[in-house]
């Protein structure tokens, strides 16, 4: 997992939070909500189509609850993006927060409320997700890291700038 952005003159960013909290605090709010559509945009884009992957299961508990929902009619096979029974749109319902949780401490969420989501891009990615071409969070991350870093370190500069730093 991607943890821990280089971002330079954060520090100098944090400095300057007691002369200037409000633009400070206004440009992290600001860039968080960047850095987080960064990453939601990477979410939730569908991959290409493709036919005649195999469909594999990781485990008999697996296989019996995909045919269990395949004969409720939970699902469908073939499977019709954003339109077979069950689907809940899982690119379409990545959504992002921004939450301040304390002087200079901005937090950044990108989630999802898709039941099914950890089997498509979480820990527990089956292989036929991975075989279609869905990346995990994880993935996105790790591909998303220097734009990130980048990304964050405009921001910082842009602020530092603003209040004559």
């Amino acid at each position: 997992m991607a943890e821990g952005l280089q971002i330079e003159g954060l520090k100098e960013l944090i400095a300057a939070l007691d002369s200037f909290p409000q633009e400070v605090q206004q440009g992290m709010q600001t860039g968080m909500s960047g850095g987080t559509e960064i990453v939601r945009g990477g979410l939730a884009k569908y991959p290409a189509r493709r036919l005649g992957v195999k469909v594999t299961f990781g485990s008999d508990r697996q296989r019996k609850g995909f045919f269990a929902k395949l004969h409720s009619g939970e699902i469908e096979v073939p499977y019709r993006r954003g339109m077979s029974p069950g689907s809940q749109r899982l690119g379409a319902s990545w959504t992002k927060e921004v939450k301040t949780v304390g002087p200079a401490q901005i937090k950044g969420i990108v989630g999802t409320r898709a039941s099914y989501a950890e089997l498509v891009q979480g820990e527990q990615q089956t292989g036929m997700h991975a075989g279609t071409g869905w990346p995990t969070v994880d993935q996105v991350l790790v591909e998303k890291r220097k734009q990130l870093e980048v990304f964050f370190g405009q921001v910082v500069q842009r602020v530092l700038a603003r209040i004559g730093r």
